[in-house]
């Protein structure tokens, strides 16, 4: 299964073709989660359960993301497949904020 970020309630083209794969739960499970849980991102440790994400949580979401991606373990083969993804969820987060400031987002 995979951890995705998307519109749950569409409302245009633009939110039904808005999809963005973040990790497999086995990665997310084995070695962002551990990380998370270790730097207190609580927001990111949500990510496998599910977690509604606004204009408001947006900030904090990309906070914690990079927190975790600072402290990736290297060797964790994580770097050439996790790390590119979250740094794209950090991207496309704030650029849909910026096109849909009200938009409601879901991470899981």
């Amino acid at each position: 299964m995979s951890i995705l970020m998307f519109i749950p309630d569409p409302k245009d083209d633009y939110d039904k073709r808005f999809s963005v794969p973040v990790l497999t739960e086995a990665v997310f499970y084995e070695t962002v989660l551990p990380v998370a849980e270790r730097v207190g991102a609580e927001m990111v440790c949500r990510f496998g359960i599910g977690i509604d994400v606004d204009s408001l949580n947006a900030y904090q979401i990309q906070r914690e993301l990079r927190d975790v991606i600072e402290n990736l373990p290297q060797t964790s083969g994580v770097e050439g497949y996790g790390e590119p993804r979250l740094r794209r969820v950090i991207a496309e987060l704030q650029q849909v904020f910026e096109i849909k400031p009200k938009a409601v987002l879901y991470i899981g």
